[in-house]
């Protein structure tokens, strides 16, 4: 028979003892676990992603609690769809996590004036900064504070199932004319040469516009600059594209069918584009990654980048140090760099970046992904915020719809989309 514990109660405790239940008396702490709770700080963390970057994240959190006894990491996380209307309540509530994982558009949404993420400047003492440049975390800066600091850079990518080319003896294609002439020989058995879910459409056919017209459909101060004879240009190519069996209409395009073969390219960022080609590695399928698509070969105009996600602090995070200290783990642990590799693109991060090219097994079409970003760097704008506007996208994506079904002239589908551009960006 085991030994039992015997707590002594104070006798004048027993009057107070006697008022509780036998449920409080359970939940009453030890001396012992009372210093530790004392002693230890609740940092909030959220996230979202896919059931990858989920175990990533957790497997790199078990490792920061064994280094990091004092802190406990209360977890939020979840998939992208809904994601962003719960960020929103968060930080209108000021409910939002200690440490969040960030979209880069959330920084003019939610701290155009620097106040609305902790100035993470006051926490070099914490967080190595200099494992960044300054045009790094000049991404991160708004009005001189550091509100955020990027994992990662991205744009638009073009992946293709180079074995379904091979079987057509046609070439990853360099340019717009070489899309056209792919589906001239492939459509004749129902493949697509190049598919795009919404987002990556708008952006395509954004990039085609300024290309032709060498004028930015949004403006450096981020005011719409872009009339409907503009957006009918846009509308017609796109209608062009469809015609010519290039893509699929917007509205029937998922990604299964890059996965299927019955698309043979994709516009994607990076990490959906790695997440695609390891399912088409699992069948035997070679993936690549081509260039920029321009009216000329090596074309990065109409291209942004972006950081591809931040890591920022909440401003009334009772804990900074403390969550200063996940950041960095976040950022620049060498163990947690292994477990995440790729996942969200090469990293920033000086430290993390030299483990991941040293370590991981990396693809060949995510190094051919990761050269296009890194040598159009001095070449590629940074994205305005208000091209991720997902109700500018959505106006676009709805009148290239009713265009494209014959269901109201180009004169007409313009204007609308135009005045519903308008609407978004106030």
């Amino acid at each position: 028979m085991g030994l039992k514990k015997i707590y002594i109660i104070p006798i004048l405790a027993l009057s107070v003892l006697t008022a509780c239940s036998l449920a409080d008396f359970k939940n009453l702490r030890t001396p012992a676990e009372l210093v530790y709770e004392e002693k230890t700080a609740e940092v909030g963390f959220s996230w979202w992603g896919t059931e990858e970057r989920h175990r990533d994240y957790i497997e790199g959190l078990e490792k920061f609690k064994r280094l990091n006894p004092d802190i406990k990491v209360d977890v939020s996380y979840g998939v992208w769809d809904g994601f962003e209307k719960r960020n929103r309540i968060a930080m209108v509530s000021k409910t939002a996590a200690d440490v969040m994982l960030i979209n880069y558009s959330w920084l003019d949404k939610y701290s155009a004036d620097g106040e609305g993420y902790y100035d993470l400047s006051t926490l070099s003492d914490y967080i190595d900064l200099d494992q960044f440049s300054e045009e790094d975390l000049s991404y991160g800066t708004r009005n001189g504070k550091l509100n955020a600091i990027p994992i990662a850079y991205n744009t638009t990518l073009f992946f293709y199932n180079e074995s379904i080319y091979n079987r057509y003896d046609l070439e990853i294609p360099q340019s717009w004319e070489d899309l056209f002439a792919a589906a001239e020989v492939m459509g004749k058995d129902g493949i697509y040469p190049m598919g795009m879910v919404k987002k990556q459409f708008f952006l395509t056919m954004a990039a085609h516009y300024e290309q032709e017209s060498g004028q930015r459909i949004i403006s450096e101060d981020g005011k719409l600059n872009l009339d409907a004879e503009g957006a009918g240009a846009m509308l017609e190519f796109y209608k062009k594209l469809v015609d010519a069996r290039v893509i699929k209409p917007v509205d029937s395009f998922e990604a299964n069918s890059f996965l299927n073969g019955e698309t043979a390219g994709i516009a994607s960022w990076f990490n959906d584009g790695v997440k695609y080609g390891k399912f088409l590695d699992s069948k035997g399928e070679k993936v690549r990654c081509g260039p920029l698509l321009g009216i000329k070969r090596k074309d990065y105009r109409g291209w942004y980048k972006k950081p591809a996600t931040l890591y920022a602090m909440s401003k009334g995070t009772m804990h900074p140090q403390e969550s200063a200290r996940l950041m960095e783990y976040l950022l620049n642990d060498e163990d947690f760099a292994r477990i995440q590799g790729i996942e969200k693109g090469f990293p920033i991060s000086r430290k993390a970046d030299r483990i991941v090219q040293e370590y991981c097994n990396i693809p060949e079409y995510s190094i051919e992904a990761h050269d296009i970003i890194r040598a159009g760097s001095s070449k590629l704008e940074i994205m305005p915020s208000q091209m991720e506007n997902a109700n500018l996208i959505d106006a676009f994506c709805e009148a290239a719809d009713k265009y494209v079904y014959r269901e109201g002239d180009l004169n007409t589908c313009a204007s609308e989309m135009i005045n519903s551009f308008r609407e978004a960006l106030e």
